[in-house]
């Protein structure tokens, strides 16, 4: 054999050895059924799972229901830029109505336009509940906004359909459910892309959870430059859960992460940085970590990451793996009620003001979606009687057939607020519309019934009535749904009337709500946060979350917030205070009389006195208490106390200030939260606080102690009848003298 034949059939070998071996690996990921991902970068993996309900607007914890004229429902996420998704499930749990028939009537999945799976319902699985799984594409999905749509395509009969019979309808269950397998990527360290990947923002769908280093226990300073950055974080997250978990000197076990540094307090893991010449920040990897990244806010003293910390969210550009601050300017102290998510209800503003993004006021289909703005208020606002808001709204709109009804409606929190009936004979029109809001504070609305409360949801919706009759199979008779476009002029308007800041303190739902009494100046500048042991990680942990949930209300950067370990009244005058401590060793039942005597101690503690913190006992369950008394410094002050019993209670507590959704139902003066739930007591001294006239504030009192009312009234009556009786007596005795 010459040495060419030797050559060419080794070559045919290595052929088909390589085309057994590719068989082998597409038979075998054809087995697996699950998409490969074809990259070589990725590291490492996690899988979230989403309550699907949660991913479409409005409807979290509640079913979806398509209908035939209305037949998708849409649920968007976001997968951050260092994730990449290698393969996703749907477990879809629903009913459909039991007058849809057997194979014809299906399910389509969609992942951002294209189709991933269908359906056909048989006989046994419709009109009862089902659940059924659906496999996603890994290469359908893409960095950024991610949309799963569930399309409906219903069949009661065989021919002459309507799409608008009440009898096509399906119900996605809320406990269907959205799972990722993620994958990560190592970025570039780029801090152009900030706050990318440490923070997702409120409309991504996701939670933040942001690991806080610092080398050792904090410093006031380092605690206040770490507080800014907690406030900014929550003021991007708005209703998503925040949470900052602390550690001293060591690198989390996971995820990217926030370390603080100078040049005389620099962690182990940072020891070979050279000297810090001024405030600067920096993106680096993190020391044997795969994919995850460490910003570093570095200074040559504590004042100096006070400044990157202002610095990094203030928006400014910063392009590159490090920023050196060599010009600051400090931003003005804001001034009160300015926070960028209240609405103002001195003055009006046009529904402009109110969009967040361009199309909002606009509205198309064949089933017009409602319009929905947003109107947050202030915690503190009181409704007095005949309390309005004012709406003058411009409109345009597809001119409905001739005959044909179609009708604007106004809603607020669900209630119908007003409608007007749109002519065929032209194509705009203009409705005054009045939204009352019951007396009171708004604060303690709880449903539509009361009108308007803190947070508000204003729809505006269009309604074009059509009768579609399918005939017989004989005489089958096909109807169009046309598409309408129904559409808000900008310039409309909402004027308020009858809306003070006025509130009755102390009130622990003003903080949970709103943030209040600290988020009356947005930027913190009349807050001090009081920290009893800066060695308790747990401790940090819950002054972040707090300072978290106060930006998540208001949209503002606490840049101006002050953290101190330190009590005095030269630190405490002339401001609100946020404390964080430990439970009293003495409580051994939740009552009125334990929630008075922690009351005290907290307000010892602040004058000066120092109390007795309890040790955990493993035995109890988990204990945390949130209460509000009178500054013992400054008598026209608050103090919002947040207490825990040991790690475990700190846990409590804090996974409970993370999340906006939990303390909604928490009153009084004191709370107590346990795992059996929250426990609520009067508080024992009250004042008021606002900016209400003399004559409302006379007749709010009247209004609170009805009895009173009915003396004065009784007492009215006497004096008026002994008036009227002494003057007849006097005429009388008038006439006799004639």
């Amino acid at each position: 054999m010459n040495k060419r034949d030797f050559s060419f059939k080794h070559s045919l070998t290595t052929l088909s050895v390589c085309s057994l071996l590719a068989f082998s690996s597409t038979a075998a990921l054809a087995q697996t059924g699950d998409a490969p991902v074809w990259r070589t970068d990725l590291t490492g993996g996690e899988t979230t799972t989403y309550a699907l309900s949660d991913l479409a607007p409005g409807m979290a914890g509640k079913p979806v229901k398509l209908t035939g004229s209305n037949n998708s429902g849409y649920f968007d996420f976001t997968v951050k830029p260092d994730e990449v998704v290698t393969s996703g499930e749907l477990t879809l749990n629903f009913t459909v109505s039991p007058s849809m028939l057997a194979n014809v009537t299906q399910l389509n999945i969609f992942l951002n336009g294209e189709l991933q799976q269908t359906a056909a319902l048989s006989a046994k699985q419709i009109g009862k509940p089902q659940s059924l799984v659906f496999n996603l594409d890994s290469k359908s999905f893409r960095t950024g906004q991610n949309q799963v749509r569930v399309e409906f395509v219903g069949h009661y009969q065989t021919v002459c359909e309507n799409a608008s019979n009440p009898s096509l309808w399906m119900d996605i269950a809320p406990e269907s459910e959205l799972a990722l397998n993620k994958a990560f990527v190592r970025l570039p360290n780029d801090l152009s892309q900030f706050p990318a990947p440490f923070i997702s923002e409120g409309n991504s769908g996701q939670n933040t959870t942001l690991p806080i280093v610092f080398a050792q226990q904090p410093t006031d300073k380092e605690a206040t430059a770490a507080a800014i950055v907690a406030g900014y974080t929550g003021s991007l997250s708005q209703w998503g859960k925040a949470e900052f978990p602390v550690y001293f000197g060591e690198v989390p076990a996971k995820g990217h992460f926030v370390v603080f540094a100078t040049n005389e307090r620099k962690p182990a893991f940072l020891s070979e940085l050279p000297a810090f010449e001024g405030p600067r920040i920096e993106l680096r990897d993190v020391p044997g970590g795969q994919h995850e990244k460490m910003l570093i806010i570095s200074g040559r003293n504590d004042e100096d990451l006070v400044v990157a910390a202002k610095v990094l969210t203030s928006g400014t550009q910063m392009i590159g793996d490090n920023h050196r601050v060599r010009d600051f300017k400090d931003e003005p102290v804001q001034g009160a009620y300015q926070a960028p998510n209240w609405i103002d209800p001195q003055q009006a503003m046009t529904l402009s003001s109110l969009m967040r993004y361009p199309t909002q006021l606009t509205s198309r289909g064949a089933v017009l979606p409602a319009i929905h703005l947003n109107l947050n208020m202030a915690p503190d606002i009181y409704a007095i009687d005949g309390a309005k808001a004012e709406l003058n709204l411009f409109y345009r709109y597809s001119k409905p057939a001739e005959g044909q009804v179609a009708q604007m409606r106004v809603l607020m929190n669900t209630a119908l607020a007003g409608s007007d009936n749109m002519d065929s004979g032209t194509d705009r029109a203009r409705s005054e519309v009045l939204v009352q809001a019951a007396p009171g504070p708004l604060f303690s609305a709880v449903g539509p019934r009361d009108g308007m409360s803190l947070t508000n949801d204003l729809s505006i919706e269009a309604f074009y009535g059509t009768q579609a009759l399918e005939g017989t199979p004989e005489n089958c008779r096909t109807v169009a749904l046309p598409s309408h476009n129904f559409q808000i002029d900008p310039s409309s308007s909402i004027a308020f009337s009858g809306f003070y800041h006025y509130a009755q303190l102390p009130e622990i739902a003003l903080y949970t709500k709103g943030g209040f009494p600290f988020s009356k100046y947005a930027d913190l500048s009349q807050t001090v946060a009081v920290l009893s042991d800066a060695s308790n990680a747990q401790y940090v942990t819950t002054l972040l979350n707090a300072i978290a949930r106060i930006s998540s209300a208001t949209g503002s950067v606490p840049l101006q917030v002050t953290v101190t370990s330190k009590l005095g009244n030269d630190v405490l005058k002339d401001k609100d205070v946020l404390y964080v401590g430990g439970l009293p060793a003495n409580i051994t039942s939740l009552n009125n009389e334990t929630a008075q005597n922690l009351e005290k101690a907290v307000t010892e503690t602040l004058g000066g006195k120092s109390g007795k913190t309890g040790v955990e006992d493993p035995e109890n369950a988990p204990l945390a208490a949130l209460l509000s008394v009178k500054s013992p410094v400054d008598s026209s002050r608050a103090v919002v106390a947040l207490l825990s019993d040991g790690s475990r209670g700190a846990k409590l507590l804090n996974d409970s200030l993370a999340d906006r959704a939990l303390l909604q139902d928490a009153s009084g003066g004191t709370v107590f939260v346990s795992s059996q739930g929250l426990t609520s007591f009067k508080p024992s001294q009250t004042w008021w606080v606002g900016d209400l006239p003399w004559y409302q504030r006379v007749w709010v009192s009247f209004a609170n102690r009805p009895f009173l009312l009915v003396l004065c009234a009784l007492i009215a009556a006497v004096v008026a009848g002994w008036g009227i009786f002494a003057g007849m007596r006097r005429w009388l005795r008038g006439r006799s003298s004639l």
